[in-house]
């Protein structure tokens, strides 16, 4: 933080107390959520910084990993490696969507992992099986069912990996399997 200015609004006669750096225009009085917009006919506001958008330079800095920026991302997509494993060891029929995305939390967090996104959705083979959010993993998984499954979780140095798979109990279709074929050599 640079420092704190306050700022009195000749419209409104509120005083607006800014970080320099981020005004959060939400917080005006003069500043409508609906629009996101600054209705200028209800304050006459003056910033008294200027701001320069230097996203693109510090995307550029994140992109460059160093040696152990890049072990630390091994390291998690090694992790979430284990964790695919450990749902192929323990989904069977019966399971509810919701129990095998839990067996996938359970095991990341086992392995040191503390956030994560876990979204799975099952049918019956021949019907799209979605990735959807936990309150709609409800259904009970059938022999010849196939899940779609992501699993999204960080591990050491907060660095996260995602990978995302199909699981068939029982034997894939020939549809299903020319579908990931044509989507691998794209």
């Amino acid at each position: 933080m640079i420092g704190i200015d306050t700022i009195k609004c000749s419209i409104c006669s509120d005083d607006h107390v800014f970080d320099v750096l981020a005004i959060d225009a939400a917080m005006m009085p003069c500043f409508d959520g609906a629009s996101r917009q600054h209705k200028a006919s209800r304050c006459n506001l003056r910033l008294l910084a200027d701001f320069i958008d230097v996203t693109p330079d510090i995307d550029a800095i994140k992109a460059i990993k160093s040696d152990e920026e890049a072990a630390l991302i091994r390291r998690t997509a090694a992790v979430q490696d284990e964790v695919f494993a450990d749902v192929l060891k323990e989904i069977r029929p019966g399971l509810r969507d919701i129990d095998v995305t839990s067996i996938a939390q359970r095991k990341g967090q086992m392995l040191g992992s503390e956030q994560g996104i876990f979204l799975g959705g099952s049918s019956p083979l021949g019907i799209r099986s979605p990735f959807v959010p936990r309150y709609l993993q409800g259904r009970t998984l059938e022999k010849g069912d196939h899940l779609s499954l992501l699993i999204e979780i960080n591990g050491p140095g907060g660095f996260y990996t995602e990978i995302a798979r199909t699981i068939v109990l029982g034997k894939a279709s020939s549809e299903l399997k020319d579908a990931f074929a044509a989507v691998k050599a794209a």
